[in-house]
């Protein structure tokens, strides 16, 4: 096995095969012997039979792409399977497969190639695992598939499925962002609220009674029911008659230049708010505006999109819809949007978070950072002056 190893990347490719070739018939021409006849032939014929093969196995396997998992959080690896199928008896010792994946946000492109090996009448997947950077769609591009014959001295473009897929990169939702201490906070004249003030905690428990099937594992109140020897759950306010809102601007002010950091933060810190809220079992509604929908101001919808979140499924709904809603550099007034869609309902506001508060957030971060670094720096300085006026 090992030989052949040799012997096949030896002559692998054309150019190897060329030369050998010239040198068997420079010897067939000037020997009277029958062998370098007989090998001279039997290299025309495997050539031969190598650019049929590789016709054939070009013809007959078929590659695709999937996705197994079409969204997740940002922490997970994206998987992309390439399955080849090869219809042919004969075997693939040399195939490549390539795609593209494309940031649908900032449009930067990276492609990816991998080799395949297929038995006869068999199938082969490839899997890729990319990372995420940011938040986003992500679009794979189906490239090409070429095999090579089994000296590599032709190769053949194999027929591929060219639907693009896209993956949604969802934000974390570990609720660091949700359980830390919260104030109202204003930067450049945008507030950003949330329900963590005294008296405003929409998850408040009303009562505990026992446990009925179909309750959430989280609600179940685990050392109470240690003392009454009962399973007993906390049972969370009662939502129903009035609408509990999370607020969300999507306003910025360059929308081709936005701080990506910052709008993860942003996607976060709205999915750690909404996600506290149902594990607490507090039904709710994200809110937005999307105006480049026109077919909504159209209806009369004045460009909101509303979505309930009562449960995990609804939660990962939410998200794949914020992800995919474009931000807008045109400032609304999100409280008389919804008023006038919803004027006969009560709502309340259980928070309200925009990107330019996260925008300002880092900015107020970055000035703090550069005056510890100048008050170390002066520090520095003075300790440099005591230690030469010592000397």
């Amino acid at each position: 096995m090992k030989v052949w190893t040799k012997v096949r990347s030896v002559l692998s490719g054309k150019m190897g095969y060329v030369v050998v070739f010239l040198a068997t018939l420079i010897i067939a021409l000037t020997h009277d012997g029958d062998f370098p006849r007989f090998l001279l032939g039997f290299e025309l014929v495997l050539a031969a039979a190598l650019y049929v093969c590789a016709r054939t196995l070009g013809s007959r396997v078929n590659v695709k792409f999937q996705l197994p998992v079409p969204a997740d959080k940002r922490s997970e690896m994206i998987e992309v399977e390439a399955e080849a199928v090869n219809d042919s008896m004969f075997p693939v010792a040399d195939m490549k497969v390539e795609f593209e994946y494309e940031d649908l946000f900032s449009g930067n492109r990276q492609a990816v190639s991998a080799p395949v090996m297929i038995d006869g009448r068999g199938r082969a997947i490839v899997r890729f695992r990319l990372s995420a950077e940011h938040c986003g769609v992500i679009r794979i591009i189906p490239g090409e598939a070429w095999v090579k014959d089994y000296l590599g001295l032709f190769q053949r473009r194999c027929p591929m499925s060219q639907i693009q897929q896209e993956y949604t990169v969802l934000p974390d939702w570990t609720g660091e962002e949700a359980d830390r201490e919260k104030v109202w906070q204003k930067f450049d004249g945008d507030r950003e609220t949330d329900t963590e003030h005294k008296g405003e905690d929409y998850s408040e428990i009303h009562d505990i009674r026992p446990y009925r099937k179909g309750d959430a594992k989280h609600s179940i109140h685990w050392k109470l029911s240690a003392k009454m020897d009962d399973i007993m759950v906390r049972e969370a306010g009662d939502t129903t008659e009035t609408a509990v809102l999370i607020f969300l601007d999507l306003y910025v002010s360059d929308r081709k230049n936005i701080d990506r950091d910052v709008l993860d933060q942003f996607y976060e810190r709205a999915a750690s708010l909404s996600w506290k809220m149902m594990t607490a079992g507090v039904r709710h509604y994200v809110v937005w505006a999307d105006l480049e929908e026109s077919d909504r101001v159209m209806e009369g919808k004045a460009g909101i999109v509303r979505y309930c979140v009562r449960d995990e499924a609804s939660f990962r709904a939410m998200l794949l819809a914020l992800i995919h809603a474009p931000l807008h550099e045109q400032r609304t007034d999100l409280d008389i949007l919804y008023k006038e869609q919803y004027a006969d309902e009560a709502f309340r506001e259980a928070g309200r978070l925009s990107v330019t508060a996260a925008e300002g957030r880092k900015r107020g971060k970055t000035e703090e950072y550069r005056k510890q670094e100048d008050g170390r720096s002066q520090d520095r300085k003075q300790k440099d002056r005591k230690q030469k006026n010592r000397k």
